[in-house]
């Protein structure tokens, strides 16, 4: 068995944006995470999360730093 992160990626600059603030608000409401909880093996704890590069890839850092 495996787990699997993924991810939408989008420039710092349009993080504010009305397109992507209502995209985030879905991935963070109790609907969308109580509809993606109702499959199988999907965890939406960390739906919405925003994180940079680094942060999402901690591991990489020693590869690329």
């Amino acid at each position: 068995m495996a787990s699997e992160h993924y991810f939408f990626l989008a420039r710092a600059s349009t993080l504010d944006s009305p397109a992507l603030s209502e995209l985030l608000a879905i991935l963070r409401s109790d609907r969308f995470r109580a509809e993606l909880g109702k499959l199988a093996g999907y965890d939406a704890g960390r739906c919405g999360e925003v994180q940079t590069l680094r942060e999402a890839f901690a591991s990489a850092r020693e590869v690329f730093p």
